[in-house]
């Protein structure tokens, strides 16, 4: 009697065994299917979020662009608008007489003063005439440092 005792408590082991195989191998399925769910969730959501930092950057590249181009205008017209205020000063020192003196018409009155009077006045607009940083008045034909 043993013996068979033995033989079904060894075959109920053999059966208990073989279920929990069973069901090792469906858990392991499941978790397999649940990670693969997960994965792939996780990949279409990063995708979404590299998508979204692409597009931003293609922006902000273009705006870069933009904001480039119009710098590069920008610089181009002071480069030309300092040529010109150059020039400017350069004609305007040859036309200042090299003793300092100038005559002035106002009102139809000369008067003669030197240059350091007219430009004692730091931001005045003789200081600024006489330092080339404003266009100087036409001179009239004729009337040489008369202004």
């Amino acid at each position: 009697m043993s013996s068979s005792n033995n033989n079904s408590n060894g075959s109920e082991d053999g059966d208990r065994d073989e279920d929990l195989i069973k069901l090792s191998k469906e858990i392991e399925k499941g978790f397999s299917e649940q990670m693969q769910k997960f994965s792939n969730t996780a990949t279409k959501s990063l995708e979404k979020k590299l998508d979204n930092i692409k597009r931003k950057r293609e922006s902000l590249d273009g705006e870069r662009q933009e904001f480039e181009k119009e710098m590069a205008q920008k610089k181009e017209e002071f480069e030309k608008e300092k040529q010109v205020w150059g020039e400017i000063s350069q004609k305007f020192a040859k036309s200042v007489p090299s003793s300092g003196r100038v005559k002035l018409d106002v009102g139809g009155t000369l008067f003669t003063t030197s240059i350091e009077t007219l430009t004692s006045y730091k931001g005045s607009f003789f200081d600024a005439m006489f330092s080339g940083r404003q266009i100087p008045l036409e001179k009239r034909r004729g009337w040489h440092n008369i202004y």
